[in-house]
């Protein structure tokens, strides 16, 4: 189950090389960038849709046939990058992670797969601001060892959401915060806890995202806790079990 928390501070300038540059779109204060590379990805949320029943029968086993065989076509068309299920029950059921040349592209792409066809699922497809290299050590894996089945791994997916203290109003307790927060990612991100991170665009409730390396989503939960935008609740951040295989998420390195 989704587990909302108030989370970080300011409009997710997390992970990578983006946080300098959306340090200074919130604060106006320029910063200088982390030694991390970042790139723009189109984020597929696949949502539990209107036809959606947990009955199987004939015609929902080819449906889900489909989408898979749809995965497969936009992975080998190298469209995709990474994708796996949410498997907490809830209404996000997946996530594709796309690298199209816009959000209007990814979107038609989710539109032909079956299950959104279908009503099954419902895509929303945002515009992500993450690490770069997602999906290259598994697409390298793959081509060296085409047979090699692959093996997967337990993230906790978050979302981060405007909370009740969100404000814009720029002052100098508000970029206090941001570098505690800060520090607080960088301290996850050498631990080794944190995945990925980094800024949402296209939605008026998402913010951006969090990936934990951790199996356990209380863990991951009171980790995020202790984060000072946390405290403040400057954010909301709901935290899903997610499935990807090995690889396809780098190492987010500390900055």
């Amino acid at each position: 189950m989704a587990q909302p928390i108030p989370a970080p501070s300011l409009p997710l300038p997390f992970l990578l090389a983006g946080l300098a540059a959306l340090a200074t779109a919130t604060t106006g204060t320029a910063q200088a960038p982390p030694p991390n590379a970042m790139q723009t990805y189109q984020l597929v949320l696949l949502w539990r849709g209107p036809a959606a029943s947990a009955e199987q029968t004939p015609e929902s086993e080819r449906i889900q046939a489909g989408h898979r065989a749809s995965m497969v076509r936009l992975w080998e068309q190298g469209a995709l990058a990474g994708a796996g299920p949410i498997v907490d029950g809830g209404a996000l059921r997946g996530v594709f992670i796309m690298t199209t040349a816009s959000v209007d592209a990814a979107r038609s792409l989710a539109a032909e797969d079956p299950a959104v066809k279908a009503g099954r699922l419902r895509a929303e497809v945002l515009e992500w601001y993450g690490p770069s290299g997602i999906g290259e050590a598994y697409r390298t894996q793959q081509k060296t060892d085409p047979s090699a089945k692959d093996v997967m791994r337990r993230y906790q997916f978050g979302f981060l959401a405007r909370g009740p203290a969100y404000t814009t109003e720029e002052t100098p307790a508000l970029l206090e915060l941001h570098t505690a927060h800060l520090a607080h990612l960088s301290s996850m991100a050498r631990a080794g806890t944190l995945a990925a991170a980094g800024p949402l665009s296209g939605s008026d409730r998402l913010a951006g995202v969090l990936v934990f390396a951790m199996e356990n989503t209380d863990e991951a939960v009171a980790l995020a806790s202790q984060d000072p935008g946390v405290k403040a609740g400057r954010f909301l951040v709901e935290l899903h079990p997610w499935m990807v295989a090995e690889g396809v998420v780098p190492k987010m390195k500390a900055w």
